[in-house]
């Protein structure tokens, strides 16, 4: 099978980026013919492990002022040379590569986010901390004054809604969707795409041939987040949870965001300056010492995360995780088996379960043991690959029996 996958990335090594990349190892070493297209500022054409790379200026801006025609022309060309059977999209697309790539091609995309039926793309009441329940409309418009959950500009609220809407027109023409927890499913349902269409399919982890676990006697525990410094992460909870319960810990911050100042501001004055380190962002390296060096790992996200990647990777390397419950996380997250559960910004219930894990290590052991094997279960590359390849085909064969 011929794969084409294509996003908007801009060579930063995010979470999609490296999603993708991979992937196309993955489907590489499955035997699949992998490329790769995105609007990435770089040479037009280049070649890396194996696939060709296309860089297409404007090839996901939905507001380009590029015409129509021009987009359209290089995405042909590009289809015309790799000729793929089955193109897997990760964003929305400027409206004449949208329209040339379905034209031409069985298509597949994967929905990573809420931006198919919320302007802002957070489903989240920002002032007051909640999950949005209103479908998209007039409702919107009052809660991006009410609520600051989305820019107040006019313009750049129409824009929004014109980018969603047709963003809408266009993923109800494709062959499949993809998401990858339960959540995300239902709530499309909810939206009114059709149930059969979506596959929901885990995003794969990087999974540590082994993990170690070391006695640490009269150290103080470490707690681990990770995440985008932005109020929906719910970093904010966290730190309110550190000032209540008796246990003692320190906490690294990996991450970084426009609320980085604030949020540091916060520490010092709930007077935690000593115990919380802010890291800024980590590369993988990185990351994974500080998964190997923490007790447990913290999702306080008050946002429905359609997924949550620290989570399961966390789990990889063996460690319990606390988290909201939000979203998709219960996909991922047993509650009392790889760790627990906690009412949506409920921070004194937070604080007790993260101080239960700390002060029961044997408890956070096996929990960390129980989330490794669900993770080397379900989240490997080489799983999800092959459940993909067989719902691209799937996709394909629509495309067939269709008119």
């Amino acid at each position: 099978m011929r794969i084409l996958q294509v996003g908007n990335w801009r060579g930063g090594g995010g979470g999609i980026e490296g999603y993708v990349r991979d992937l196309a190892r993955a489907l590489q070493a499955a035997g699949q013919t992998v490329a790769i297209a995105s609007d990435a500022a770089s040479e037009a054409e280049s070649r890396a492990e194996g696939w060709l790379e296309y860089s297409i200026p404007g090839l996901t801006d939905c507001h380009s002022l590029i015409p129509a025609r021009a987009v359209g022309r290089r995405v042909a060309g590009m289809l015309a040379r790799e000729r793929p059977d089955v193109a897997y999209v990760h964003h929305f697309l400027h409206p004449g590569a949208a329209a040339e790539v379905l034209r031409a091609v069985p298509t597949v995309f994967f929905h990573h986010t809420h931006d198919l039926y919320c302007p802002a793309g957070s489903k989240l009441l920002q002032r007051s901390d909640r999950v949005c329940p209103y479908p998209m409309g007039v409702n919107c418009v009052l809660q991006a004054y009410r609520e600051r959950c989305h820019s107040r500009r006019p313009l750049r609220l129409a824009q929004s809604f014109v980018r969603v809407r047709r963003a809408r027109r266009w993923a109800r023409r494709v062959e499949a969707m993809v998401v990858d927890t339960r959540h995300m499913k239902e709530r499309l349902v909810a939206e009114g795409f059709a149930a059969e269409r979506i596959a929901v399919l885990p995003t794969p982890i990087r999974i540590p041939e082994k993990v170690t676990w070391e006695d640490r006697p009269g150290r103080e525990p470490l707690v681990l987040f990770g995440g985008r410094l932005t109020p929906h992460k719910g970093l904010r909870c966290l730190l309110e949870a550190m000032t209540l319960g008796r246990a003692r810990y320190r906490l690294v911050v990996a991450g970084d965001g426009y609320f980085a100042s604030e949020l540091k501001a916060l520490a010092r004055r709930l007077g935690l300056g000593g115990r919380v380190e802010f890291r800024g962002w980590q590369d993988r390296e990185a990351l994974d010492d500080l998964y190997v060096a923490c007790d447990l790992v913290v999702v306080p996200s008050v946002w429905p995360e359609p997924f949550g990647m620290v989570g399961p990777e966390a789990m990889a390397h063996g460690r319990p995780v606390v988290a909201f419950d939000v979203g998709g996380i219960s996909d991922w997250l047993e509650h009392g088996r790889t760790g627990f559960l906690v009412p949506p910004t409920q921070v004194k219930a937070l604080a007790e379960q993260i101080e239960r894990l700390l002060s029961e290590p044997g408890l956070a052991r096996t929990m960390g043991a129980a989330g490794r094997e669900r993770a080397i279960r379900i989240y490997s590359h080489e799983t999800h690959a092959a459940a993909l390849c067989a719902w691209l085909g799937a996709a394909i064969a629509r495309r067939r029996e269709e008119p």
